[in-house]
């Protein structure tokens, strides 16, 4: 009786412990003022930019598209080194 309740406690809190690091923010205020000091004119900056574009086969392509068929994903990190600033990403 008692290991079942166990192994769904140990099930939950390592469910719990995977959601709490996989969505963690890293912490960069150790490197706001080097960053204040290269770029003194930027509000924000773009610590890293990657871009992921996925080809696959379009099996079934309506009158005017293609045979293939392509996604992009786009992921930013920015960090802003201008206290209080609020930042609106138009894309």
């Amino acid at each position: 009786m008692i290991r079942p309740f166990l192994r769904r406690g140990l099930s939950a809190a390592l469910l719990i412990f995977s959601f709490s690091v996989s969505f963690s923010q890293t912490d960069f205020t150790a490197r706001i003022a080097e960053w204040k000091k290269a770029f003194p004119k930027e509000d924000v900056i773009a610590l890293s930019s990657k871009e992921v574009v996925d080809f696959s086969i379009n099996t079934n392509p309506k009158p005017g598209e293609g045979k293939v068929k392509a996604s992009v994903l786009n992921e930013m990190v920015i960090v802003p080194v201008k206290d209080y600033l609020k930042y609106d990403d138009g894309l």
